[in-house]
């Protein structure tokens, strides 16, 4: 359904009113204001007081962080979901480069409906933005939302389970999982 457009501003700014699928673009876009100066230094200190808090109570080994040097554009991190501060903590290993342009796929029926009230907070705090995780939502938005979060240059940190895992074991992948990884 992508057409011709090769970006995703290119897919964001085509008229999907003739589209078959724009009955299923109803979960809401990447939002602009988190991008912006003031939001982006709040999310700079936020994420340097946090890794202090969690340095204090959590030893952190990284392994790896020599594939990420040579790395010039953004990524896809794609972490096992086991706690409920696994956000953090990768934020907390991450290198400074990555971690001051890092974005959050949120479960849309999560975050977007069921604690809707502090949206904006995680929003604001971990530049998140909805995607959808059942397996009846359309996947198209939360595509398109992922593919912004690309073009202006943030990585982003997407659990392919889904959900936190409730007894720290891995859980199988969603479907989209493999999508996103092409």
């Amino acid at each position: 359904f992508f057409f011709k457009q090769k970006t995703a501003y290119e897919i964001s700014t085509r008229d999907w009113s003739s589209d078959v699928c724009s009955s299923d673009l109803k979960m809401p876009r990447v939002k602009d204001w988190p991008d912006g100066y003031w939001a982006r230094a709040v999310r700079a200190a936020s994420w340097h007081i946090l890794r202090l808090l969690t340095r204090m109570w959590i030893t952190i080994e990284v392994k790896g962080l020599e594939n990420l040097k040579n790395i010039k554009g953004p990524v896809i991190f794609m972490p096992n979901h086991v706690s409920l501060i696994d956000g953090v903590i990768i934020g907390c290993a991450l290198p400074k480069k990555f971690r001051k342009r890092i974005s959050f796929a949120a479960a849309y029926d999560v975050l977007y409906e069921e604690f809707r009230r502090i949206r904006i907070l995680v929003e604001l705090l971990s530049y998140a933005f909805p995607f959808p995780r059942r397996e009846s939502d359309h996947v198209a938005t939360g595509l398109l939302n992922m593919g912004t979060m690309l073009d202006k240059g943030y990585s982003v940190t997407f659990f392919p389970e889904g959900k936190v895992s409730l007894d720290g074991k891995l859980q199988p992948l969603k479907l989209g999982a493999g999508l996103v990884a092409v």
